[in-house]
């Protein structure tokens, strides 16, 4: 009972369930439940759809930072078509709990995010951005954010110090961050709003290890909501010794759209053998089911020594701390 306990109260702190929690529909948990069962039964064509959706509206960023811009994941330097993602959005507002507003690039630096954000917002959907805050920002467009329904904000601050800060996050400006986080939540407590909650989030590398105890307490004095440390997963993944113990449920719960319209089976890897479909020429609902995603859900529930799918060597969302 402890156990359970404990769970249960790790749960309810849990960043998507603040997220999602305001967005519950009957009609949403009664796909929950298909999606569960699909998983379960190890089919590849399912009859729920998606519960969680991650779009990037631009890969666009002001900052270039090595675990992003490694060189390996081109830059296609676009920004997403608005009536492609108002026609996703409409299709997907009875299923989705949750949509991340983010990936490779800077949402901030996308004109029209607070529109994105609105919309999804409109439609009952919870939404999340994650930003390096590092770029001028007025007091109407904080305004805005703070308006716009905006659920959950993850602001990413890598070092108290400039040389920490500007080793890991490269032409950032630790001062100009801080600042306009300060401004951000004066704006919400101004208008009384508890909403978006704000995260400083701190990838855990070696040379910033000295530096945590301090960010969590400038974090706490500035008025942040919560502060986490995240695992340095960049440097370890993928790997080519490790071998999940779990299927991944993203294959039946979630799906990525890439700012070019391109459909990825996969949340964090950039592999065009994991592509689905494309949201230019069909509808998210004929990818969900498309030959290519079941081929890959069935490919990743077999456990034949030739099956190479990416999904087998993958550490992340393992259940083993990453």
């Amino acid at each position: 009972m402890p156990l359970l306990k404990a769970n249960y109260f790790d749960l309810l702190k849990n960043r998507h369930w603040l997220i999602i929690k305001n967005h519950i529909t009957l009609k949403k948990l009664a796909n929950l439940s298909r999606s569960v069962l699909c998983y379960q039964m190890n089919r590849a064509q399912v009859t729920s759809f998606p519960l969680y959706a991650k779009i990037e509206t631009t890969d666009r960023c002001n900052l270039g930072c090595k675990h992003c811009h490694d060189g390996t994941v081109p830059r296609k330097n676009f920004l997403l078509d608005y009536v492609l993602y108002t026609t996703l959005i409409d299709q997907l507002a009875d299923y989705l709990f949750e949509v991340s507003l983010f990936d490779q690039g800077e949402p901030l630096v996308d004109p029209r995010i607070v529109d994105f954000i609105e919309y999804a917002s409109s439609r009952n959907i919870g939404t999340v951005i994650s930003t390096n805050l590092s770029m001028e920002l007025s007091e109407e467009k904080m305004t805005r954010l703070v308006e716009s329904g905006l659920d959950y904000m993850q602001v990413a601050i890598d070092g108290t110090t400039r040389e920490i800060y500007e080793k890991h996050r490269i032409g950032g400006d630790l001062e100009l961050v801080l600042g306009n986080l300060k401004k951000l939540i004066a704006i919400r407590n101004k208008l009384g709003s508890r909403r978006p909650i704000i995260e400083w989030q701190m990838i855990d590398y070696e040379s910033n290890k000295p530096e945590q105890k301090e960010a969590r307490m400038i974090a706490k004095d500035l008025g942040v909501d919560d502060f986490a440390i995240k695992p340095d997963c960049f440097s370890t993944y993928p790997t080519t010794d490790h071998l999940r113990e779990n299927r991944c449920r993203l294959l039946w719960s979630a799906l990525a759209v890439e700012c070019d319209g391109m459909v990825s089976a996969c949340l964090t890897m950039d592999d065009e053998t994991l592509y689905v479909g494309d949201l230019t020429c069909d509808s998210i609902m004929e990818i969900w089911n498309s030959d290519e995603f079941v081929d890959i859900r069935k490919r990743h529930v077999e456990d034949s020594p030739g099956n190479k799918i990416f999904c087998k060597r993958c550490n992340r969302f393992d259940g083993r701390g990453h």
